[in-house]
């Protein structure tokens, strides 16, 4: 700067004192510039620059304001500079620690390395010891199971034949009994045309009351009346077209077929060699139990069928009685009418009072068979007395 900071440099070197003028040199305040007149030889002319006391201050405090500025910038950047080195000091010195932690955890590793090495063969070796030893029950469940598979399919279809026999049996058995009812019905047929020209036609005999409210012949009314067990009842007269839990008969064996010991059935579970034996006897008593429960639940459910048989029949029959009670009433009525239009002389009173009296007895019949045979169809808990 051409301003100098002293005070008793404000006024320069080329002073007139007594015009109050003052020449600086050429700065930034001052602009050199030719004069065509005066500077005939091309030689540069300062210009002279009149400044107040305001402005010289001014000008310098403006001038220490940018020396302090360039001051702070060189101290903010030695501080720069200073923590860079820091930081990079810093850097360096761990750096050189995380050297030294990792030679030391290097060195811990390579003598623990062939501990961990054997430690994890032995855990291979084990883990190939398992998995050979699966593999193997997997070979030998897998046999198991086909050979069980195999045993369930030819059980199925011994079970599919048996049940196909039985089912030809039954479709034998109904063809046979539409044969038989065809045949009654034909017999009847002809034995009604017989009895058109006769004088007295042939009556169905009753031989009991039984018989009359069932309406089944008394060689199968066990069937119906003892209902609590029917199959004991067929079973005991021979007769298995519709059951088939009855005991087997066998055919007495020939002397050459006889075994030499006798073994219990229900300790030796099959003569299977390889399955064992069953010592203690649970799979008998399973079986046991199994059947025992099958045939309870079979001897319900033909209970069931039998009450639901008989109700229909005694319905039936039932509706038949009333009909034919009916007829026979309207029958004496048109009998008394044709007799009271022919006999006029007849007492009116008295036959009224015969049929009123036979008109009560005749309710009080049906009083007592439908409290008998068919009440108890709308009250369940009232017991019949066939059952």
């Amino acid at each position: 700067m051409a301003i100098a900071t002293s005070p008793k440099s404000s006024v320069l070197k080329a002073t007139n004192t007594s015009t109050g003028a003052t020449s600086t040199p050429p700065t930034s305040h001052t602009s050199p510039k030719r004069n065509n007149n005066n500077n005939k030889d091309g030689q540069q002319v300062l210009r002279k620059i009149y400044r107040c006391d305001s402005e010289i201050k001014r000008m310098k405090e403006q001038d220490e304001k940018q020396l302090r500025i360039e001051r702070l910038k060189q101290v903010r950047q030695m501080a720069m500079d200073i923590a860079k080195n820091k930081t990079k000091q810093y850097a360096q010195a761990k750096e050189k620690e995380n050297q030294s932690n990792l030679k030391v955890i290097k060195k811990a590793w390579e003598e623990r390395k062939e501990e961990e090495i054997d430690q994890l063969q032995t855990e291979l070796d084990y883990a190939r010891k398992k998995a050979g030893e699966a593999n193997r029950n997997a070979l030998q469940f897998n046999k198991e199971f086909h050979l069980q598979q195999q045993k369930k399919h030819e059980q199925n279809k011994a079970n599919a034949l048996i049940a196909q026999q039985r089912f030809d049996k039954c479709v034998s058995i109904v063809k046979q009994r539409q044969v038989e009812n065809q045949k009654k019905k034909d017999n009847l047929f002809e034995r009604i045309e017989k009895s058109k020209n006769m004088e007295y036609p042939e009556i169905e005999p009753v031989h009991n009351g039984y018989e009359k409210l069932f309406a089944v012949p008394s060689r199968d009314l066990n069937d119906v009346v003892a209902g609590w067990n029917p199959t004991k009842k067929r079973e005991d007269q021979g007769i298995y077209e519709t059951t088939f839990n009855h005991q087997m008969v066998l055919e007495p064996t020939s002397p050459e077929k006889q075994t030499a010991i006798k073994v219990n059935q229900h300790v030796v579970k099959h003569f299977d060699k390889q399955a064992g034996v069953d010592v203690n006897n649970e799979q008998a008593e399973l079986t046991l139990e199994e059947k025992k429960r099958t045939a309870l639940q079979r001897a319900f459910s033909e209970k069931r069928f039998a009450r639901k048989a008989a109700e229909k029949v005694r319905n039936e029959k039932f509706n038949e009685i009333i009909v034919e009670e009916l007829e026979r009433v309207s029958k004496i009525d048109r009998q008394l009418k044709v007799e009271s239009i022919q006999n006029p002389s007849r007492n009116t009173l008295a036959d009224n009072q015969y049929k009123k009296k036979k008109q009560m007895e005749l309710e009080r019949k049906f009083e007592e068979l439908f409290r008998n045979r068919v009440h108890f169809a709308d009250k369940p808990e009232e017991k019949s007395s066939y059952f």
